[in-house]
């Protein structure tokens, strides 16, 4: 494996610059060790964490997530550093992306279901108390011509019902 490095050098006082290209080879690596580690400057078959076996270069390449322990083609993440969750191939805190307990979610779905119990019962007492005043302003009104009877009854009249049939 081969790789070209194109270096740049000025002088102190930036009078020249001067450009130099070298070519840096290192042997291939074995096939039981076909990936050559940048950090340890060895071959393995497995790349340390948050690195892949690039078969294109024969190298540890960096994975493109950079909280992925373990990714397949650079750019697919299969695990994630501690501590971190996985979702859709991306790594991140479990808060950051929503993530909640079992224990949490059923909390929430508890005191849901608790809300909207309070909040039927309290619907049902206001339509209950409100039919009830319905029922009792019917009555008021099927009263009210009786009573207006009996008030605009005058004493004249009460003449008629001296009778002794009237009296019990």
């Amino acid at each position: 494996y081969e790789r070209v490095v194109n270096l740049a050098v000025r002088s102190a006082d930036q009078s020249r610059v001067g450009t130099y290209k070298l070519t840096v080879r290192r042997p291939a690596c074995p096939v039981e060790r076909r990936f050559f580690d940048g950090d340890t400057g060895a071959c393995t078959d497995i790349c340390n964490e948050g690195f892949f076996g690039n078969p294109s270069t024969g190298r540890c390449s960096q994975c493109v997530e950079d909280k992925c322990a373990v990714c397949v083609d650079g750019l697919r993440c299969t695990a994630c550093l501690d501590g971190l969750q996985l979702q859709s191939g991306r790594c991140a805190n479990k808060d950051d992306l929503g993530f909640r307990s079992i224990g949490e979610v059923e909390a929430s779905a508890m005191n849901f279901g608790q809300k909207h119990l309070a909040m039927f019962a309290g619907i049902s007492s206001v339509v209950v108390a409100c039919l009830l005043l319905v029922q009792c302003s019917r009555r008021r009104t099927r009263r009210s011509p009786s009573h207006r009877l009996l008030d605009e009854f005058d004493d004249e009249d009460a003449s008629a019902y001296d009778d002794e049939s009237y009296r019990g």
